[in-house]
């Protein structure tokens, strides 16, 4: 069947997910090379897809997706309310097959509202796609409008030491300076354990933000590291090892705190991951 929307897309690669994690502890080759073999098409013809129509969802009154700069704006302002503290996780390159296999470890805290797909902005990268979450523009305007924040990828240093920035001046422009809302960084353990230690603090804020660079810092660790190279030697594997990693995480022990402290949780990811 031919795929022509964006919704088809989506609801296409949640269909071959769902299926590669139904099949992936049946021993049968077979059908799994037969969805592998429709994966991998998929992926060809997705890529025309972008190619034809990512330019067109930025003319004025295109039917566009929910993409990267407009992610916070569309889902995550109308669920900030007052009457009841929101903790914003963003988990670093989290795609939608980990999120799966976590997600059944997260429903023993939260019942799941609703989920919804987004598309990040090309090139899908972090300084590129995580700085347009929070600064809620494209990258040009960002360079344009804070040449203060901004770094191409020809500058020196972080390119994402800014989020914090980006942010306030998005929720100036959103008109929602009046509330209460801190962000945080989470790049290593030490930092993870210290902000779920200190987590009832933030229940008086309206909105918590947290980046969570766990899945990145894996990532980077597989095309580094033998060892984990090894144990994240294909999807399962990879999922697998994202789960037992969730499992005994600080990012763990602040969802189960906010769930007990009365929080609304929205988590969602920057990009996704390709093995290379």
């Amino acid at each position: 069947a031919m795929v022509n929307t964006y919704d088809e897309w989506v609801e296409l690669y949640r269909k071959l997910i769902y299926w590669e994690i139904q099949l992936e502890d049946i021993e049968d080759t077979g059908m799994f090379e037969i969805l592998e073999s429709q994966k991998n098409e998929a992926n060809i013809q997705f890529g025309k897809f972008i190619e034809k129509n990512y330019p067109k969802w930025f003319e004025a009154n295109t039917n566009a997706p929910v993409m990267s700069h407009t992610l916070f704006k569309e889902k995550v302002v109308p669920e900030i309310t007052p009457k009841q503290p929101t903790l914003l996780l963003v988990i670093d390159n989290l795609r939608y097959d980990q999120w799966k296999a976590f997600e059944p470890i997260i429903s023993n805290y939260y019942k799941k509202e609703k989920e919804d797909a987004f598309f990040s902005i090309l090139p899908s990268a972090t300084q590129y796609a995580r700085n347009a979450i929070f600064s809620g523009l494209m990258p040009s305007d960002m360079e344009t409008l804070f040449p203060q924040f901004w770094k191409n990828d020809t500058d020196d240093g972080g390119k994402n030491l800014h989020e914090a920035d980006f942010l306030n001046a998005q929720m100036k422009r959103l008109g929602l300076n009046n509330l209460n809302y801190e962000y945080h960084k989470i790049t290593n353990l030490k930092n993870g354990k210290k902000l779920a230690e200190n987590f009832s603090a933030l229940k008086n804020n309206d909105l918590t933000v947290v980046v969570y660079n766990f899945v990145d810092m894996l990532s980077h660790a597989k095309t580094e590291m033998e060892v984990v190279k090894e144990l994240a030697s294909n999807d399962k594997a990879y999922r697998s090892l994202t789960q037992s990693w969730f499992k005994n995480s600080p990012l763990l022990d602040m969802i189960q705190q906010a769930q007990q402290l009365g929080f609304k949780l929205i988590l969602t990811t920057d990009h996704g991951t390709i093995n290379v």
